[in-house]
């Protein structure tokens, strides 16, 4: 323990000789001695007669670890009447925060003020108060941006010259663009940027987000980098997801002569997060102790929250047990969320229980975590009693952690309880969320309860999201409340995104107010955008009332606008002004006249690219326009287009080669003259001209109105326009009506040509409206490919005595070494008054197996993929062999 009196009785006669020896220890000692013991020790100097000068209290407070000791010793100094010089106000200010440094500031030129009186007309030097550039820069490093260019100014009206110090201190507290014009007017000023000044600009850069801009000044600088340059280049790196660059940085390091520090390294794990890289994370810690880094808690948690990204839980809980100085609450987060994502709340509850006995106290996101994971398997119970022990362990209970349980309850379906505990969410302080209200909407299915949950979100001012509006819309769709669906356009809740207004215009179009749908599409966010792809629900279905309505002008203004507003669109908006002479028409225009209308334009466009919408659709159409004008001519054209595309790497998606030869057998043993057939899903006319040219009549659905409009024009080539009627629409909106051209004996032949997991949905309907006939045949193409699931279960599994179904092989008329299968099936049998289609009396209803939803729900989310981005053809084949081998299993498949 340190003692006053001991010390001064060893120290005091060599202090009195030399004073100095006190000011160097006091210097020592400072760091370790609080402002009382300080205090005492100086007080003590001066009861001995010990001198205690400015210096003496100088070398205290710069020694200090403390703010707070360096005030006590500078009110204690003023006490003692030994005035503060300059050195003693800048060694304090350089440990105060902003306010206290400004507030010394002040203090110094109210000194000054005092010491340029009359009575002091020559002050002595060590009362010398006035700041200097080393204390002007002490300030601007404690404060803030704005403060500190304040105090930049003030130097300049005390004719205070900044210097590089001043510069980088301001650097540290700009925002990143501001970095760059300091940079320019230190130039202006010939004060040269240091390493120092580099890297912290750099910083600022990458830290708000202009890591472009971080980059560009790595490479242009001046000086030579340092390791925190280069740690600075990797963290712009992650930040602008280049991770495999922040790689390549790292291991740079030693050719510049750098040595990684454990910092870098730190960095690079973080980096591997980013591209999901465990393994590579992995081999960076172990590098780290091989060559003798310090390995930090930092390090294993960046390391765990790989382990978390990548689905490694096994890993994650293995590695848990290693993390140097024991695991702390981020660490158990990583782990206790990597558990989460794979549905394993068994361990994230234990590992919750552990935390409380490792001193690692659970956090919010320790709870959501554990309340996530109960989510995701039903543990609804647990979930609430989760959230409730969240209050007595005195954590604050938040919106995820809120949200999390009521998901829990809703997917069990207790909606009844998330909505009970939507309503006490103010009792905790929390304002709900869309996503709160969604959990309750999402699964009560009740669409008077869903447009209230609606209502409520606009009198909350909770602006409702696309999964609000699409739950609402769906179950008003299920009740065919259109009156209620237009309510709440006009109230203004769809207005959350294109997909929301897309389905508030197909629910314009149903409810009979077409002029209501054409604003809401006006209206739409990015409508352009949204409708370029020609996939739009809400442009589909207005055309298709346009269609049924004959609002040929409107249907061609809709179609001009929407090629218009596309990239490039010359050749299609020449196929929308060739279209709509066709609509209507059983004849239409003759190949002369539409070569000489649509072939110069599309002669001009380029080869196919991957990039470009519908530029594998024109190619087909201009290569049917070149051949001669015969079905026969068309379809080998199109094959033969379909055979160059494969050799790229490029699916043709139209049922050509091996797939037209099985749809046409099974056409063929259809009875009667003229059968009437029904597709799904037209594309470019393929089909249609197949089964055309066999003497059936076809009615085709597409919801694509670009596809429709070049479907027609190499229908109208071939001279079969008045044998295959098109139709624009979703087929959940058409087939209802198109009842009425089968009639009570419904199509002969269905082809079903989408994507294999909106094949169920076009089955019920089809089944409800008993748009086949008894005996008639159902074909469905792509059923491995795309990965048909519940549909294939329905005619194979489900209802054995409704169908008889034959699974064929067939290949790609792109790829002969391409797989896939085609479904057939015969309709051997039909619901009875007041049964359900799915159905047929004296069968089981078996529900479909786990594998095999899960197959479903894979299929789902790569079709909206397809839509949005490109998916390879690894991934697919990957999914392909996982669906063969599951549907194999249970018996499905080729005989």
């Amino acid at each position: 323990m340190f003692d006053v009196e001991k010390v001064l009785q060893k120290e005091f006669k060599a202090w009195r000789r030399s004073p100095q020896r006190a000011t160097a220890a006091l210097r020592r000692w400072a760091p370790q001695l609080g402002a009382a013991r300080l205090v005492q020790l100086l007080g003590a100097m001066k009861q001995t007669s010990l001198e205690t000068n400015v210096y003496h209290f100088g070398a205290a407070i710069s020694a200090c670890a403390s703010w707070l000791t360096a005030l006590e010793l500078l009110k204690f100094m003023k006490l003692q009447q030994v005035q503060p010089n300059v050195v003693v106000y800048g060694g304090a200010i350089g440990l105060c925060d902003w306010p206290m440094a400004l507030h010394l500031l002040d203090q110094m030129h109210q000194d000054q003020a005092f010491f340029t009186t009359d009575r002091w007309s020559h002050p002595p030097s060590f009362v010398e108060v006035a700041p200097n550039v080393v204390v002007y820069n002490a300030a601007i490093k404690a404060a803030d941006w704005m403060h500190a260019c304040a105090l930049l100014e003030q130097m300049h009206q005390e004719l205070v010259q900044p210097d590089v110090v001043t510069y980088n201190s301001l650097l540290r507290s700009c925002n990143g663009q501001w970095s760059l014009k300091l940079l320019q007017q230190m130039k202006r000023k010939k004060l040269w940027p240091d390493l120092v000044s580099y890297n912290t600009a750099m910083d600022v850069l990458q830290k708000s987000s202009s890591w472009r801009e971080a980059l560009e000044m790595w490479r242009t600088m001046p000086p030579s980098p340092d390791v925190v340059t280069m740690n600075t280049a990797m963290l712009a790196l992650v930040k602008g997801s280049r991770w495999p660059d922040a790689l390549v940085v790292l291991r740079s390091m030693p050719e510049k002569h750098l040595s990684p520090s454990f910092i870098s390294y730190n960095i690079a794990i973080k980096a591997c997060e980013e591209g999901g890289r465990w393994d590579v994370a992995s081999e960076l810690l172990s590098s780290m102790a091989r060559r003798r880094l310090k390995v930090t808690r930092i390090s294993y948690n960046s390391f765990l929250s790989v382990l978390q990204k990548c689905g490694q839980w096994q890993l994650a809980l293995e590695i848990l047990g290693s993390v140097p100085g024991g695991p702390d609450t981020v660490s158990f987060n990583a782990v206790m969320s990597a558990c989460e994502r794979v549905g394993q709340w068994r361990f994230t509850l234990q590992l919750l229980r552990q935390m409380q006995q490792d001193q690692a106290p659970p956090d919010e996101v320790s709870y959501s975590a554990a309340i996530s994971a109960c989510d995701k398997v039903g543990q609804w119970e647990v979930a609430l009693h989760l959230l409730s022990s969240m209050a007595l362990a005195r954590v604050a209970i938040d919106l995820i952690a809120c949200n999390s349980a009521m998901a829990a309850c809703s997917r069990a379906g207790e909606w009844p309880h998330a909505l009970q505990l939507l309503r006490c969410m103010a009792d905790f302080l929390i304002e709900a969320d869309a996503a709160s209200y969604n959990a309750v909407a999402c699964e009560c299915r009740a669409w008077p309860l869903v447009v209230a949950i609606v209502a409520e979100m606009l009198d909350e001012a909770v602006r409702p999201n696309s999964i609000t509006v699409t739950t609402a819309m769906a179950s008003i769709e299920a009740a065919e409340a259109w009156s209620v669906a237009l309510e709440l356009i006009r109230l203004g809740a769809v207005r959350s995104s294109a997909d929301a207004m897309d389905l508030a215009v197909v629910a314009c179009c149903q409810a009979g107010a077409w002029p209501e749908a054409l604003r809401l599409l006006d209206a739409t966010p990015s409508s352009a955008g949204s409708a370029q792809s020609g996939s739009s629900p809400g442009l589909s279905a207005l055309l298709m009332v346009c269609e049924q309505e004959h609002l040929k002008e409107l249907q061609a203004s809709l179609l001009t606008r929407a090629a218009s507003a596309m990239v490039d669109g010359t050749a299609l908006a020449r196929v929308v002004q060739a279209e709509p002479n066709l609509l209507g028409s059983r004849v239409g225009r003759g190949p002369t006249e539409l070569r000489e209308q649509l072939l110069p334009t599309l002669l001009r466009t380029e080869d196919f690219t991957r990039t470009k919408l519908y530029s594998k659709e024109l190619l087909l159409l201009r290569s049917v326009l070149v051949a001669d004008p015969s079905p026969a001519s068309a379809l080998e054209a199109m094959d033969s287009l379909g055979r160059s595309l494969g050799e790229a790497g490029v699916w043709a998606k139209f049922a050509g080669g091996a797939k037209s030869s099985t749809l046409c057998a099974a056409a063929a043993g259809i009875c009667g003259r003229e059968p009437l057939v029904l597709e799904i899903g037209t594309y470019c006319g393929y089909s249609a001209i197949s089964l055309a040219a066999l003497g059936a009549q076809v009615v085709t659905v597409e919801m694509d109105p670009f596809l429709v409009g070049i479907a027609r024009c190499v229908l109208a080539h071939v001279g079969l326009s008045s044998r295959v009627s098109v139709f624009t629409g979703h087929s959940k909106l058409l087939l209802p009506r198109l009842r009425r051209i089968s009639g009570a004996n419904g199509y002969k032949l269905i082809f079903m040509d989408r994507w294999g997991a909106q094949y169920p949905e076009d089955l019920m309907l089809i089944e409800e409206l008993g748009l086949l006939s008894l005996g008639g045949v159902l074909v469905a193409d792509n059923v491995l490919r795309t990965v048909a699931a519940e549909f294939l279960w329905r005619v194979c599994k489900q209802d054995p005595g409704k169908y008889e179904t034959m699974i064929l092989p067939v290949t790609e008329v792109s790829e002969a070494s391409d797989e896939d299968w085609m479904s057939v099936s015969v309709h051997t049998a039909a619901a009875g008054p007041g049964q359900s289609p799915t159905v047929i009396a004296g069968e089981s209803d078996r529900s479909l197996p786990g594998q095999w939803m899960e197959l479903q729900k894979r299929s789902e989310l790569m079709r909206v993929r397809t839509t949005n981005s490109f998916v390879s053809k690894s991934e697919i084949q990957e999914v392909k062999e996982q669906a063969k081998k599951i549907f194999l299993m249970s018996s499905v498949g080729p005989s």
